[in-house]
């Protein structure tokens, strides 16, 4: 049998036999580029679908880990199991219509935990701190002659992609202990090896980038089913309602000076005003130890112009008649805004991060009626815009239901280590100072 062949196919043929008689050759700057292992890291960089397998070993300094990690990343949901000393746990991060809210997989359920963020409906919103670190790997530096490539160890933008993907912070002690850091593209499986020799490894095998067929069957039946986020435990959020009311007070304690019990006074929350009612004892206390004065006063709210006076958000200190009376008068005022919310100088309980979030909160094992969270960002909340403490980061929040009948009260504690602050909410809808009212009635 004769072939017959086109000139045009002859031509060709001629054409890329030297490039193949070559192919030997030591020069290699003509070649043919290899677009598997490019192609896979372009999508990589970019995809919010694949699976990621981490196997961790690794000595650094005084410290050594081990450790096996699968991550399931989709658009709306991130599942992350983890072995450690052959126990294996399962949580997970899932978006919904409410916000973003964790769960647990134990024995094949789905156990919900509260909403985490009711202002996002995406895990990967930048606030979360969820990010696909691989965006940060620089392709201007790998070459793709084939599907493995050894970056160059001086190649810090992509070491330290790397370490940040593993959860390490890149110093030039760790990388100076890197013996040799490659990727290889096996059937569109990517796997980066990262070896400091004797100090150990850590190896991401990243499959299915971009697979539609990758998904998350648990919380996907979960959410089909009506699933939802860990709702408030009903009684406690009823107990907290009663903060809507913007009318209460709270008992601001008491401390100890000289073997001697002070307390400090009330401070009292209504739609209209706020107003800080110290003691004489706390008073005189207050004068002694910090050789200044300390006033009683507090926050008034006009919602209109009224008797010449423009409408915002007041402060003001009492004036006092030959009786020592409390009274006011517009010279007793000091403008702080136009905005006539009072919430723009004082928070209102019911305004804080832990009124949003009371799903957070747990029936404490040890009483009935205390209720807690380990929530920092709740806890942290409270105790800077409450008790004025910003250097500190509390531990755990408390809310301890003191109420008997129809008498509402509760008292909120922050723990700070060892220290524990505590601060009442009582005596609803009973806020009434006379000397303001009459004021700005």
């Amino acid at each position: 049998m004769r072939f017959k062949f086109k000139k045009s196919s002859i031509l060709m043929f001629l054409f890329l036999f030297p490039l193949i008689s070559c192919g030997n050759n030591s020069n290699n700057n003509n070649y043919i580029e290899d677009t598997i292992l490019k192609d896979d890291l372009t999508k990589l960089k970019t995809s919010k679908r694949y699976k990621l397998d981490i196997d961790f070993n690794l000595i650094t300094g005084k410290d050594s880990k081990e450790y096996q990690e699968t991550y399931i990343y989709l658009e709306n949901d991130l599942l992350y199991s983890y072995k450690i000393n052959e126990t294996i746990s399962t949580i997970g991060f899932t978006s919904s219509d409410e916000g973003i809210y964790s769960y647990s997989i134990i024995d094949n359920t789905i156990v919900p935990d509260a909403i985490l963020n009711y202002d996002i409906s995406n895990i990967y919103d930048e606030s979360t701190g969820l990010k696909n670190y691989y965006n940060s790997i620089s392709l201007k530096t790998v070459s793709f002659k084939k599907t493995t490539y050894n970056f160059k160890l001086n190649d810090l933008a992509n070491i330290n992609a790397f370490l940040k993907a593993s959860s390490l912070t890149p110093t030039t002690g760790l990388t100076s202990l890197i013996t040799n850091f490659s990727v290889i593209d096996d059937n569109h499986t990517l796997t980066f090896n990262m070896d400091f020799g004797v100090n150990g490894y850590i190896k991401h095998t990243i499959s299915q980038i971009n697979d539609s067929n990758l998904s998350i069957p648990l919380i996907n039946e979960y959410k089909n089913n009506g699933g939802k986020a860990k709702q408030a435990l009903p009684e406690l959020k009823e107990l907290v309602s009663n903060l809507d009311s913007f009318n209460y007070s709270s008992d601001l304690g008491e401390i100890t000076y000289k073997n001697k019990t002070i307390k400090v006074g009330r401070k009292y929350f209504t739609n209209s005003y706020i107003y800080d009612d110290y003691t004489d004892e706390f008073i005189n206390y207050y004068k002694e130890v910090n050789n200044k004065e300390l006033v009683r006063g507090g926050y008034l709210s006009f919602s209109s112009n009224k008797n010449g006076i423009q409408k915002g958000v007041y402060s003001f200190t009492p004036k006092y008649d030959e009786k020592n009376n409390p009274y006011l008068d517009s010279t007793c005022l000091r403008k702080e805004t136009d905005n006539i919310d009072l919430t723009t100088v004082y928070p209102y309980f019911s305004r804080l991060l832990f009124y949003k979030y009371i799903s957070s909160f747990d029936k404490s094992s040890t009483s009935n009626n205390l209720y807690m969270t380990t929530r920092q960002n709740i806890a942290y909340d409270f105790g800077k815009n409450i008790l004025g403490i910003k250097s500190k980061i509390p531990d755990t929040m408390f809310i301890l239901d003191n109420s008997k009948d129809s008498d509402i009260n509760f008292d909120f504690l922050i723990k700070y280590g060892q220290e524990v602050y505590t601060i009442n909410a009582s005596k609803f809808n009973q806020t009434k100072i006379d000397f303001i009212e009459n004021y700005i009635k």
